[in-house]
């Protein structure tokens, strides 16, 4: 699975969903997924494409600096 998400990340283009993973960082315990997405449903339905359901709550809207 880590081979995937390197790919996804290196390929730097948006899913069907319009869902563009920027970064993952993971631990033993967690996992905090990077993207770029037109709402929080785009990245609920990219996450449950690779069969990770991410239940409510956990998606975090942030806005860029740049």
């Amino acid at each position: 699975m880590v081979g995937a998400i390197k790919q996804k990340v290196a390929a730097g283009q948006a899913d069907e969903f319009g869902n563009k993973v920027l970064n993952v960082f993971w631990s033993d315990s967690e996992t905090f997924c990077i993207s770029e997405a037109p709402n929080a449903e785009a990245v609920h339905k990219a996450h449950e494409a690779i069969g990770v359901n991410l239940g409510s709550g956990a998606i975090r809207e942030a806005q860029s600096a740049s």
